[in-house]
């Protein structure tokens, strides 16, 4: 969102009051949280953390429970998966990111990930989305190719990617070998 009455060296600022951060608990959650808290900083800016429980994953726990309903219970699993996911990403803030000053807020949700996004952006009327090359399966385009790329076309907001240097390198040589 530009402000009109912020101006600097001439040009208009951007104002980012607050960021969305999608972790998806993978190995590319670290590095999405450095950007979404270092963006943060810079913009004096709030962060919200989303990490969604998909809908693919709650209904084979559903389908189980039907047929072993004495073993398995979708709610008592949602309750213990949200608290799982909580409890490791306040983990990780702790761990990595301890004493970053700014405002912290996490929300898990269930559902299709790329709709949950889509509705906490309006929702917590983010300024800025920060997420992952790619999902919690590494396999290429089980983010980057469905979820994360309906985000990128849906979003009414700027999306940033953020990869990891390292391993995108990896990958490239990989392929051309």
């Amino acid at each position: 969102m530009l402000n009109a009455e912020e101006y600097q060296g001439g040009h208009r600022m951007v104002e980012v009051k607050k960021i969305l951060a999608c972790i998806d608990l993978s190995d590319y959650s670290e590095e999405v949280l450095d950007y979404a808290i270092t963006l943060a900083r810079m913009f004096r800016a709030e962060v919200v953390i989303i990490n969604v429980i998909n809908k693919r994953e709650i209904d084979a726990i559903s389908m189980a429970g039907q047929h072993y309903p004495e073993l398995v219970n979708v709610a008592t699993y949602m309750q213990r998966t949200k608290a799982d996911r909580r409890s490791r990403i306040e983990t990780l803030l702790d761990s990595v990111f301890a004493g970053n000053g700014i405002g912290i807020a996490i929300r898990i949700q269930a559902g299709v990930p790329f709709e949950e996004i889509l509705l906490a952006i309006n929702e917590e009327k983010v300024d800025l989305v920060v997420l992952g090359n790619k999902g919690r399966t590494n396999l290429a385009r089980t983010l980057l190719g469905s979820h994360a790329e309906k985000v990128f076309r849906h979003s009414p907001v700027p999306v940033l990617n953020v990869r990891n240097r390292q391993k995108f390198a990896a990958a490239a040589e990989r392929r051309s070998r």
